[in-house]
């Protein structure tokens, strides 16, 4: 049915393709954000577009589905949880 309504229920989600992709990634990200043995300051996570590319999972929960948000927001909660308040 090609109404306008029948339209409005379609959803675009993510590709198989870009899941992996995005998921992978993620992992990666996450990995090194708890990851205490690296010489690694989560500073420089914050100060990339990491933070732009999260919110944009986070504000997008019906697009990238509830794996992703998941990861996404487990990647936040331990940049808030690592990096000490100035």
């Amino acid at each position: 049915d090609s109404t306008p309504d029948a339209k409005l229920t379609i959803q675009k989600l993510v590709t198989l393709g870009e899941f992996t992709m995005i998921q992978n990634a993620l992992r990666i990200v996450n990995s090194a954000v708890q990851s205490r043995s690296n010489e690694f300051n989560t500073r420089e996570l914050i100060d990339n577009p990491l933070l732009p590319a999260l919110n944009h999972i986070m504000s997008s929960p019906e697009y990238y589905q509830g794996t992703l948000f998941s990861n996404a927001g487990s990647i936040l909660a331990s940049i808030i949880n690592n990096e000490p308040s100035s």
